[in-house]
């Protein structure tokens, strides 16, 4: 996802919703003996710190301010608190996982060898017992 801009259109939008006009929103911000305008706030070369005062005075995520652009590329879009790739804790639950893997196919192996080695054992107590039956024949 990438940010194209910054859109006075859904900052319009969402105070629309509420019920909200131009100058409710800088008596949020600044208080209700305010000069500012709304104009003269959000210029075309506002500051982060006057978007981080709109969006706490609204309740609402930066996010929902901006157009955005979906990208797709080879590797998959990361989204959300905390995504963290190279993170330590990621990294050993990693090899904890294939550690256990491996182990795992160790074990598979012996009950592989296990079940061979009964199949041996079985076939030679069918041998011994089909040798038993013909003694009892004859």
């Amino acid at each position: 996802m990438r940010y194209v801009a910054f859109s006075l259109d859904k900052l319009r939008t969402i105070l629309k919703e509420r019920g909200l006009r131009d100058r409710d929103l800088v008596k949020l911000m600044y208080g209700e003996k305010s000069h500012q305008t709304f104009a003269s706030i959000f210029t075309k070369t506002f500051g982060v710190k006057k978007l981080i005062d709109a969006c706490n005075a609204l309740n609402i995520p930066m996010d929902s301010l901006f157009e955005t652009t979906e990208e797709s590329g080879k590797f998959p879009n990361i989204t959300g608190n905390y995504n963290n790739v190279n993170s330590t804790v990621i990294n050993n639950d990693l090899a904890t996982l294939k550690s256990e893997n491996e182990a795992l196919k160790m074990l598979i192996k012996e009950k592989d060898s296990r079940i061979e080695d009964l199949k041996r054992n079985l076939d030679k107590v069918i041998e011994l017992a089909q040798l038993g039956q013909n003694s009892d024949n004859s």
